[in-house]
Order: structure tokens, then sequence, then C-alpha cells
């Protein structure tokens, strides 16, 4: 893929685009473990397992980050694969694809999901977004919402557009 770190890694501000991980997971970007992402984008990328724009093998937190057009050819979280828990706000997940599950996003433990888009994502089980363990989605400045929790395996299948969040 484009970059591997073996440990925990940071990408700010970063671009990872048209990379390949020919055997393996992480196309734009492979870290071990946690992962932080604040304004990175991810365009374009592939993975021939999880993980086609980025891969965490622990926690992720990603601010601002861009997701657009990656895949997951043989696993899940086309644009973003987390192996735990993950906070996720601000962020944007356009026209990814998984074999598996999560297009979008696919998080392998609880995850805090705050304004997210989630738009033309596709997969086998949650086209937008797949996560293993609770979820929860803040409303904030949101009078009409009121905060959500429970099991998620199959969110935002196949709306052309959604956004969690205020």
């Amino acid at each position: 893929g484009g970059a591997f770190a073996g440990g925990a890694a940071t990408a700010t501000d970063a671009g990872f685009a048209g990379n390949l991980a020919t055997t393996g997971r992480g196309g734009g970007l492979y870290a071990t473990q946690a992962l932080v992402l604040s304004g990175a984008r991810f365009v374009s990328n592939t993975a021939q397992q999880a993980g086609g724009g980025a891969y965490a093998g622990g926690a992720a937190t990603a601010g601002g980050a861009a997701f657009e057009r990656n895949r997951a050819v043989a696993s899940s979280g086309g644009g973003l694969f987390v192996s735990a828990g993950a906070v996720i706000k601000d962020s944007a997940f356009t026209a990814n694809t998984a074999s598996a599950a999560g297009g979008g996003a696919f998080v392998g433990g609880d995850a805090e999901i705050d304004p997210t888009s989630f738009s033309g994502n596709a997969a086998a089980l949650g086209g937008g977004l797949a996560v293993a363990g609770l979820w929860q989605r803040s409303a904030r400045h949101h009078p009409i919402l009121h905060p959500v929790q429970g099991r998620c395996c199959n969110y935002q299948s196949n709306r052309p557009s959604h956004r969690i969040g205020n």
C-alpha cells in the first residue's frame, strides 16, 4: 500500500491516492496499532483484504477525514477498517466499496459517530457503516434528534446520502 506503520500512527492533513496493497490490508495506510487521522484524505486506494483506504490494527480517531472511492476487495472496510473502537467526527465517506461489511467504514468495537456523512457506499452488509460493538451518535445542537445507542451491523445500506449527527 501507500504507507506502513509498525505501531501507532498519526496522519495530519495527509493525502493517500491511487495506492494498492496487493496481498494485504490498508491500501492507502496500514497502522498495526492505533490510528489518528486529522484532515487526512484517502482517494482511490485498494486493499486485497481489509481497509481499502486505511487500516487500524487498534482503535482509531478520525476528524475531518475524507474517504472517496476506496475498495476492500475480499473483506470489510472499503474506506476505513478499525479493529477496535473508533471515534469519527466531521468526516465523509463517499463511493467506497467492500465485499463483506462496511462499504464506508467497519468498526470492530464500539463506535461514536458525530456529524459524518455516508454517501454512495456499498457492501454486502452495512453499505455505509458496519459496527460490531455498540454505536452511538450525538444529538448536540439538534433539538429534534435524541442520542441513539444500539448494535449496528447494517446501517445506511443503499441511500444516496445520509448524514449522522448535527
